[in-house]
């Protein structure tokens, strides 16, 4: 609630009522009427930067350009099997990047085991990823004991619009 309450009053300062990191470096969209590089547009970079970091101390964020994965990939996708008979990019994306976030930051056994929640920024075929994710967990894949959930989450949730920043 504090963090919400607090990026939404940077937001009212930018003069939009949603994030997105793109339009705001670039001051397109919702941030056209910024200037980049300018104090203004400075100052509210760091304001953004200062309420995710003081309000958010827990949590990672990656960020993947799927479209990357299409061209290299595509043929070897093309041959592996999921739960709806095709692997597209952002399902390979998304598996690597909840993977190594398991591997590195939240330790499967003993005492100190994570038990986390990966949200997952809402779209298209977000719906398929968890059921391939959920179907990992059912097989047994250990990296995934490390998750309690896979949820969606839409853009308009201003935690995702951190993530969006950060990443």
């Amino acid at each position: 609630a504090a963090f919400s309450r607090k990026w939404n009053a940077v937001l009212d300062l930018a003069g939009a009522d949603a994030f997105h990191a793109t339009d705001f470096f670039a001051c397109q969209e919702k941030f056209k009427h910024l200037v980049k590089g300018s104090p203004r547009h400075d100052e509210l970079g760091r304001l953004f930067a200062r309420t995710v970091f003081d309000q958010l101390p827990h949590g990672c964020v990656y960020s993947a350009d799927c479209n990357h994965f299409d061209d290299v990939l595509g043929p070897v996708f093309a041959k592996l099997k999921t739960p709806h008979d095709r692997m597209p990019a952002a399902m390979f994306a998304v598996t690597t990047i909840c993977n190594r976030a398991a591997q590195r930051w939240l330790p499967e056994k003993g005492p100190n085991a994570a038990r986390a929640v990966a949200f997952i920024e809402g779209g298209t075929g977000v719906g398929e990823i968890i059921d391939w994710l959920l179907h990992l967990k059912r097989i047994g894949e250990p990296w995934t004991q490390a998750y309690r959930e896979f949820v969606p989450i839409p853009k308009s949730e201003y935690g995702v619009q951190a993530a969006d920043f950060l990443a």
